[in-house]
């Protein structure tokens, strides 16, 4: 094996579970940000930044069941509505068109597994 348990001792998570979080992070990045929800777009990001993080970082907390799609869908388009920028962007980069690319593959896999099982 490449990783052993010892190797994950000291390791900080990046995201830690929980709804109480994931309605914090809601709140940080999609609610009080609405010229940045409505500016988005996904091939402007990194998905390896750490320090500064350059995506919602929602994911994880649909991922875990702690914050569903349509909490997340209706934040971004309030938020959005009230951004004050004219250039707002499209899906599939925005992040309506993430959430919906998210829960396309979601199905996908769910379907896949069902017809092709293991």
């Amino acid at each position: 094996p490449i990783w052993a348990p010892k190797d994950c001792r000291n390791l900080t998570p990046i995201v830690r579970g929980g709804e109480t979080r994931a309605l914090k992070q809601l709140k940080e990045k999609i609610t009080e940000r609405p010229n940045y929800v409505a500016t988005f777009e996904k091939p402007k990001t990194s998905c390896v930044a750490t320090k500064e993080m350059s995506t919602t970082i929602m994911s994880p907390y649909m991922a875990w069941g702690c914050l569903s799609p349509r909490q997340l869908w209706y934040a971004i388009a309030e938020s959005s509505q009230r951004s004050s920028t004219p250039n707002k962007s499209k899906p599939p980069v925005s992040l309506h068109g993430q959430v919906l690319w998210r829960d396309f593959n979601h199905l996908m896999a769910h379907d896949a597994n069902r017809n092709e099982p293991g």
